[in-house]
Parts: structure tokens; sequence; C-alpha cells
């Protein structure tokens, strides 16, 4: 009986010494500087999936993990580039609209970055000369995905407000920003 009331004693105090479940503080991702300004980071795409939204626009989901550095091998944070415009309410009810020649551009300037090299495209895809983006498609978007996984950039990396990890100024291998070394 003296053996069961000290396992039991035991067991009561190795719970109270555990934390509980839900009251564990879980914190993924990388460092994001003070007061989440963000910390440039060198990234390689790992994966590059070609998927829709909702409403049936095509987008490119571009998925990071970090190359170097004291975090090399951790997962980045992941990208995504839409075609065709969109439109919609922010959370304090102010519209927005974003053009399809805006989406075009961002995935323009994004695969010049981390792909200098020429993609060869399976159709004409670029600019008319009216000034309009053609032969941005589905299709376009698989050649792309293709070619970019492995390719490597650097990006300042911070949380959005969802908790999320997120990208922007974004640099080629050959431009780094000031001060960042490899």
């Amino acid at each position: 009986m003296v053996q069961t009331a000290e396992k039991e004693t035991k067991s009561k105090m190795a719970t109270n010494e555990v934390t509980d479940f839900y009251d564990i503080e879980v914190k993924r991702g990388l460092p994001t500087g003070s007061k989440n300004k963000g910390l440039y980071y060198h990234l390689v795409v790992s994966e590059a999936v070609v998927d829709h939204w909702d409403d049936g626009r095509p987008r490119l989901d571009v998925h990071t993990v970090v190359a170097s550095g004291e975090y090399a091998d951790k997962v980045g944070p992941r990208g995504t580039m839409s075609l065709g415009g969109y439109e919609g309410t922010r959370a304090d009810g102010r519209p927005f609209q974003i053009t399809p020649k805006e989406q075009a551009e961002t995935l323009v300037e994004f695969v010049q970055l981390v792909h200098p090299e020429p993609i060869q495209f399976y159709h004409p895809v670029g600019l008319s000369a009216a000034g309009e983006y053609v032969g941005l498609d589905e299709s376009a978007l698989e050649t792309i995905a293709e070619a970019i996984v492995g390719a490597e950039f650097i990006a300042k990396v911070r949380e959005d407000k969802n908790g999320y990890m997120r990208w922007s100024y974004v640099h080629s291998m050959g431009d780094p920003p000031k001060g960042f070394e490899v």
C-alpha cells in the first residue's frame, strides 16, 4: 500500500509540473526582428505548385526553405502570385481592386529576379505592342513552376496580421540588399 501511495504522489507531482496542452505556446517560423520589422533571409524555392482560387483564377504557390545561415533548412515563407484581377473589401469595409496587369507585373518581376535565365515557354508569353500581357495562363504558370524550383533569392521576412510568414523586398542573388552577406 505504501508503494501505491508513493506512485500516486509522484504521478500527481509530474502532472502538476506539466504545462497543459492548450496552454503550450508554439512559436513556428523564423525570427522577424525587433517589432516584426523583418529580417532578410537567403531563400530557395523548395516547391512551386499551380492551383486555383475558389473563383477559378489560377495561382502559383511558391514554398521556400532557408538556404544558408543560422536557420538553414528551416521552412521559409510561402508566396502566392495570381493571374486575373480581383476585387474585394478590406476588414474595415473599404473596397479594393487589383488589376490583371498589376498581378502580371508582380509575377514577371519575381520570376525575372529569381530565375534570370530565360524560360522556354510553349507559346508566346510577354507584352503586346499595346502594353497588354499575353500568354500568361495556367500553362505558363506550370512552366514557371517547373523552372523556379531550386531558384535562390534574398527577401525580407515578416509575420502578417494573421501570423503567417510573408516575404517582401525580393532581391536577386547578384544584387543583395546593403549589408547582407550569404
